[in-house]
C-alpha cells in the first residue's frame, strides 16, 4: 500500500535545504534562471505562434536560440538544485555544477519528454470548435495526471543516474498511489506564489505607474526604465519559483522514497 508523506515535513526538509544552500544557488540562478530570461524577454519579442511564423530566418533562429537557451539553463538549474537538495553535491560549487552540466543533455530530453504530456490538450484547446475544447480540457487532466506522475525523473536522474527512459519509468512507479498527494502539495506551493506574486505584482505596478510618471514614460513606449522595472520583478519572481519548486519536488522524492522503501 502506498503510504503518504508528511508536506509539511516536506517543506520545512525544502525550507532547511534552500537556507543552507543559499550561497551555492543564489549564483547559479541568477546565471542560468534569471539571466537567460532576462534577455529571452528583452530579445525574444513575442512568442505566440502567430509572431514566430512571422520573423524573418535569421530573427527567427536568434529567438530558438534564446529559447534553447533559457530551457539548458533551467534543466542545468535544476539539476543543481536536486544534487544539493538531496545531499549529493560535490566538495565546491564547480564539481556541483559540473556535475549538473554533465547531466544536462539527459535532463533535457525529460523535461521535453514531460512536457509533451500537455502537447495534445494544448493542440485541441487552440481549435475552434466546441468538440476539440473539451476533448481538450480531458485530455489536461490526463496530461496533468501524466506529468505528476513523471514528475520525479530529475532528481531520480540525479540519485540513481538512471538514464532518460530508466528515470521516467522510475518515477511512474514511484508516484503510484501519490498522485492526488503530490498535486495537492505542489498546488498549495503555486497558490501560495500565486498570491505573492498579485501582491508583488500590484505593488511594482504602483511603482511602475510612479517611476513612469516622473520620467515621462509608460510600458508602451518601448523599453524605458518603467518596462525595464516590471520585467526584471517578473523576471526574479519566476526564477525564485523555479527554485523552490525544484528544491520541493526533489524534497518530495527523497520523502517519497524512504517511505516507500525505493
Amino acid at each position: 500500500m502506498a503510504s503518504a508523506f508528511s508536506f509539511s515535513g516536506a517543506w520545512e526538509r525544502t525550507r532547511n535545504s534552500l537556507s543552507h544552500n543559499a550561497p551555492l544557488i543564489l549564483p547559479v540562478a541568477a546565471a542560468l534562471l534569471f539571466l537567460p530570461q532576462l534577455i529571452l524577454a528583452r530579445f525574444g519579442g513575442d512568442l505566440d505562434p502567430d509572431s514566430i511564423t512571422q520573423r524573418d530566418g535569421a530573427s527567427l533562429v536568434i529567438v530558438l536560440l534564446l529559447v534553447l537557451a533559457a530551457a539548458l539553463g533551467q534543466v542545468i538549474a535544476q539539476l543543481h538544485i536536486a544534487f544539493l537538495t538531496l545531499g549529493l553535491a560535490g566538495p565546491t560549487l564547480g564539481a556541483t555544477l559540473a556535475a549538473a552540466i554533465g547531466l544536462a543533455p539527459k535532463g533535457l530530453a525529460i523535461s521535453l519528454l514531460q512536457s509533451m504530456a500537455l502537447v495534445p490538450a494544448l493542440l485541441l484547446l487552440s481549435g475552434e470548435a466546441m468538440g476539440q475544447k473539451l476533448g481538450g480540457l480531458l485530455l489536461l487532466v490526463a496530461g496533468f495526471w501524466l506529468l505528476l506522475r513523471l514528475i520525479y525523473a530529475l532528481p531520480i536522474l540525479v540519485a540513481d543516474r538512471s538514464g532518460v527512459m530508466g528515470s521516467l519509468q522510475k518515477s511512474f512507479d514511484l508516484t503510484a498511489g501519490h498522485v492526488l498527494r503530490i498535486g495537492a502539495a505542489i498546488g498549495l506551493l503555486l497558490f501560495g506564489f500565486l498570491i505573492l506574486l498579485v501582491v508583488i505584482g500590484s505593488l511594482s505596478a504602483i511603482l511602475a505607474h510612479l517611476v513612469g510618471g516622473l520620467t515621462g514614460e509608460s510600458m508602451r513606449e518601448g523599453w524605458g526604465v518603467t518596462r525595464w522595472l516590471a520585467t526584471l520583478i517578473e523576471t526574479a519572481l519566476a526564477a525564485g519559483l523555479s527554485v523552490i519548486l525544484a528544491a520541493f519536488v526533489a524534497t518530495m522524492f527523497a520523502v517519497t522514497r524512504d517511505q516507500r522503501g525505493a
